[in-house]
């Protein structure tokens, strides 16, 4: 029902010799938890810029959008809850009641659905007498021929969903090189980095939870860190 009135307000627009913007919705289903930054290069802020290097993009909207500037925080949170569909229970791996942050939470992807949405102008090339300037500066008229879509939304879609899954892959490549950055740094066969990478993703795809055992990664360089720290305190208490 919904395409055929779209279809038919185009027509009627078109006949009008004129042109109609609207609004692109996609959505982005299975992308696993912990993709973006805290604070430079977050998700959220690489995926609108992705949008908006598309032509005749004036707005980009994630989750709630623009409506939650008239909503208050107890009606925008989205509670927390223990997801029961995960494949493991410990520790608990935790989702949300609802989805208004649209699958990213401060710049990082939560594992539930993303959902942007795209302003796309009218067609600026119209059949329609347009004042306009000559190139010395006078007032002039200008009617645009040929054939020019009344409607660009129809070609924006794919665009669009192009735009966010090389987006999306790109922060997908870049966890992973910082895990396999890692483990090379602890001197780990490079077979056991693609082990440890495929295991990252069948953990996400299951719902697992972000966090890592403490013995992998950033957490064990850390953990021997503390460790160098506590001899140096037990040298300086033994001087």
């Amino acid at each position: 029902v919904a395409a055929r009135e779209m279809r038919a307000l185009v027509e009627a627009v078109r006949k009008d010799r004129d042109s109609i913007g609207g609004v692109a919705e996609v959505l982005a289903t299975g992308v696993p938890r912990g993709l973006g930054e805290p604070v430079f290069d977050k998700l959220k802020a690489d995926l609108a810029k992705a949008l908006f290097s598309l032509p005749a993009v004036m707005g980009v909207e994630v989750g709630s959008g623009f409506s939650c500037a008239t909503m208050r925080g107890s009606e925008h949170n989205d509670g927390f809850v223990r997801d029961e569909t995960a494949a493991i229970d410990v520790p608990p791996v935790l989702t949300t009641r609802t989805n208004r942050h649209g699958g990213m939470l401060g710049g990082i992807s939560s594992g539930l659905p993303i959902v942007l949405r795209a302003a796309v102008k009218p067609t600026s090339s119209i059949p329609r007498a347009q004042a306009s300037i000559d190139r010395d500066g006078h007032e002039a008229s200008v009617t645009v021929t040929g054939r020019h879509d009344p409607c660009l939304l129809p070609r924006f879609v794919p665009m669009a969903e192009a735009m966010v899954a090389i987006t999306l892959a790109d922060h997908v490549l870049r966890r992973t090189g910082r895990e396999d950055h890692a483990l090379v740094q602890h001197h780990q066969p490079v077979g056991d980095a693609e082990q440890r990478r495929q295991d990252m993703f069948d953990q996400d795809r299951r719902g697992a939870t972000v966090a890592q055992p403490a013995q992998d990664g950033h957490d064990r360089l850390d953990f021997r860190r503390r460790q160098a720290g506590h001899r140096l305190v037990e040298q300086a208490e033994l001087r």
